[in-house]
C-alpha cells in the first residue's frame, strides 16, 4: 500500500496548511467545541520552518496561510462524505455508536478550525511576512530572496 500524502510533492501551501492544521489545533480532531488556531504555535512553527525553508516564489509565500483554511475545508468535506459512505475514516464506535456520527463530529471541528483560521489570517500573514523578511540562513540574518 502506498501513502500518496507521504510520497507525492504537493505545493507548500498544502503541505504546510496540513501541518499547521494539525499542530495549531491544540484541541485535536475530536473536540470541535474547543477548536481554534493557536497563534503561538503557528508563530513558533512558521518562524522555525521559514528560517530553513527553500527559496520561495512570492506566490508560494503568499499562499501559505490560506493553505490552512483550504485543508480544513477539504478535510471537513471528506469527513462529511465519509459520514454518509462510512468507507474511509475509522470511527470510534464506543464514543459514537451511530455510523457516521464520529465523522460528522470531526467535520464540525474542521469547519470550526477553518473559521478560526480565517479570523486569524491577517495575523498569520503578518507572522509569515516578518519571519521571511528576517529569516536566518546559517546563523546570519539575510534579506528575503537572497
Amino acid at each position: 500500500m502506498l501513502d500518496l500524502d507521504t510520497l507525492s510533492r504537493l505545493p507548500y501551501a498544502v503541505e504546510m496548511g496540513d501541518a499547521w492544521r494539525s499542530w495549531c489545533n491544540l484541541a485535536g480532531e475530536d473536540a470541535p467545541e474547543a477548536t481554534a488556531l493557536d497563534l503561538g504555535v503557528f508563530e513558533s512553527s512558521a518562524r522555525a520552518w521559514l528560517a530553513t525553508a527553500p527559496s520561495l516564489e512570492p506566490i508560494e509565500l503568499e499562499s501559505l496561510v490560506s493553505g490552512i483554511e483550504r485543508i480544513c475545508l477539504e478535510l471537513a468535506a471528506r469527513f462529511c462524505g465519509d459520514a454518509i459512505r462510512n468507507a474511509y475514516f475509522r470511527e470510534d464506535r464506543s464514543r459514537f455508536p451511530s455510523p457516521g456520527a464520529h465523522n460528522l463530529h470531526r467535520a464540525t471541528g474542521q469547519l470550526r478550525l477553518a473559521v478560526s483560521a480565517r479570523a486569524r489570517r491577517s495575523a498569520c500573514e503578518n507572522i509569515v511576512r516578518s519571519a521571511w523578511t528576517t529569516r536566518t540562513v546559517a546563523g546570519l540574518s539575510t534579506p528575503a530572496g537572497s
